[in-house]
């Protein structure tokens, strides 16, 4: 899924939030206003509204690191990155490395969760109210709705929910083709999310639900935007199954050293029409410079060297000739990079550059029309 912000890493896996966790923080501050209006000042409403969207976001968080996070390590699944969106984690797993019982425990551990932390909350809401119900124990007790609403949303057989993982598994069990079970799934995950927007609007204007509707069209809408991203890349993976880096690799570029003062360079660097170039000592990569790179003061040209101005290859994403094109071309798009240099033994055969997959793409779409 595009759109997201860098958030860490957990387990040493790249971790991404998705920009619907924004969104959800105001819809909730909204809601609350509207919800505590009459009984709290408009700015109390939006306070709780932001402190139970912080405690949902942290049941989501401890959902994604159970199910999305330690269910593949169990299986030896490496996770490529993990990206947190409303509804659950998405992790990127490549398909040469999915494992159908690392699939099978993953859809049912993510609902187990939200029912446990829904149950809990629960039981915490109903010894807080004895007495009387406060601003906390109000917040508790919508923990326990949106987890467990969460929990039956994702029993719906749409991909990347977590029915929607389970039937891919079951169709990836039944047809030994797991690109193809997951065309099938993100598809119905697409459709799915329409009938959801459909009935959102018409909650709306024929009975007047005007916090359900717009919850029921931000739900489809994620849904449809989520499972189109998966049939996106299915179809690209299918489109790229066999193909290792180093049958698109290109040598377009020009190798630069890092004693070299940006002075010397900035001209050539401006006027060669290239967006990167390789910083070498013998062969072996020391990083790169994009023109992102050279945005800097001109009164510090003279004293600012490329190597001060590179980024070093131990911050680079980086692959080997063997890698597949597929997972290159989703690593480009997820942390918006246009090209990954590829190492052989330390040493650089060359670059993908995501222009060079996509033209390859299109001209194979074309060839195939």
């Amino acid at each position: 899924m595009t759109r997201t912000l860098s958030f860490g890493r957990i387990f040493h896996i790249p971790v991404r939030l998705h920009y619907s966790w924004l969104l959800a923080l105001v819809f909730l501050a909204i809601g609350m206003i509207f919800y505590y209006h009459g009984t709290y000042l408009w700015w109390e409403g939006v306070h709780y509204g932001l402190v139970a969207g912080a405690l949902f976001f942290l049941c989501m968080f401890a959902r994604a690191i159970l199910a999305r996070i330690l269910v593949p390590r169990a299986f030896h699944v490496p996770i490529k990155s993990l990206t947190l969106c409303i509804f659950g984690g998405i992790p990127r797993i490549t398909e040469e490395d999915a494992r159908l019982g690392s699939e099978f425990l993953m859809s049912i551990v993510g609902p187990a969760v939200n029912l446990v932390l829904a149950a809990i909350f629960y039981l915490s809401f109903s010894i807080m109210s004895i007495e009387e119900i406060t601003p906390l124990s109000e917040i508790l007790r919508w923990q326990y709705y949106f987890n467990l609403m969460i929990a039956l949303f994702n029993l719906i057989p749409a991909y990347p929910l977590d029915g929607g993982r389970f039937l891919r598994a079951l169709l990836w069990a039944a047809g030994q083709d797991l690109n193809r079970a997951t065309r099938i799934t993100s598809l119905m995950g697409f459709i799915i999310g329409l009938l959801i927007i459909i009935t959102g609007m018409v909650a709306i204007f024929w009975s007047s639900q005007w916090f359900t509707g717009p919850t029921l069209i931000f739900a489809g809408w994620l849904l449809q935007e989520a499972a189109w991203a998966m049939r996106r890349r299915a179809r690209v993976r299918n489109a790229l199954r066999g193909l290792s880096a180093q049958y698109l690799l290109t040598d377009d570029y020009t190798p630069i050293k890092e004693q070299l003062s940006f002075a010397v360079v900035r001209d050539y660097i401006i006027n060669s029409g290239q967006r990167c170039f390789m910083v070498l000592d013998e062969g072996e990569l020391l990083g790169i410079v994009t023109l992102r790179d050279i945005q800097i003061q001109e009164k510090r040209w003279s004293t600012t060297t490329v190597g001060e101005l590179m980024t070093p290859v131990s911050k680079l994403k980086t692959a080997k000739p063997t890698e597949p094109i597929a997972s290159l071309l989703e690593l480009m798009e997820e942390f918006d990079i246009d090209q990954i240099p590829v190492l052989d033994e330390g040493k650089l055969s060359g670059m993908v550059t995501r222009h060079r997959v996509l033209r390859f793409l299109q001209a194979r779409a074309i060839l195939k029309a």
